[in-house]
Parts: C-alpha cells; sequence; structure tokens
C-alpha cells in the first residue's frame, strides 16, 4: 500500500524525503517529514520529533533513525 501524507508518496520499498506546509496563523512554515514505506505489509509507527520548540535532540534522532531505516527490512 502507498503511503501518502499532503503531497509525499512513497511507494512499498521506497522511502521519501520532502516539506509540508503548516499553517501557524500568523505565518507559514515547512515541516521536514520523511516516509518509509516497508516492502511488506505490516503494523505502522510514527516517529516524531520537534514536538517542543526548543529540544532539538529528538529532530536530530528522529533524522537520525529515518537514514538508517531501509524499507526493504522494515
Amino acid at each position: 500500500m502507498t503511503l501518502t501524507i499532503g503531497t509525499l508518496r512513497a511507494e512499498p520499498g521506497r522511502k521519501t524525503r520532502g516539506v509540508l506546509p503548516a499553517d501557524l496563523g500568523t505565518t507559514t512554515v515547512e515541516v521536514p517529514v520523511i516516509l518509509v514505506n516497508g516492502a511488506r505489509p505490516g503494523p505502522r509507527v510514527v516517529i516524531t520529533g520537534g514536538v517542543h520548540g526548543g529540544e532539538f535532540i529528538g529532530v536530530d534522532a528522529t533524522t537520525r533513525l529515518a537514514g538508517l531505516l531501509e524499507p526493504q527490512e522494515v
């Protein structure tokens, strides 16, 4: 099954990186998103970072994890 969030799409066995716009009321910002779609059907998980604006460790950890995940192994 293809994963789709906004304009980003990841076919099975693929990884996609991009940004999605987030309307904050007074401004719009681009939020980085990485989709990792496993090669086989199964459970799904969402990993987020940057929930609190001043905490950068979560952003770094999620970015590193997404870089390590290989869709063929998920």
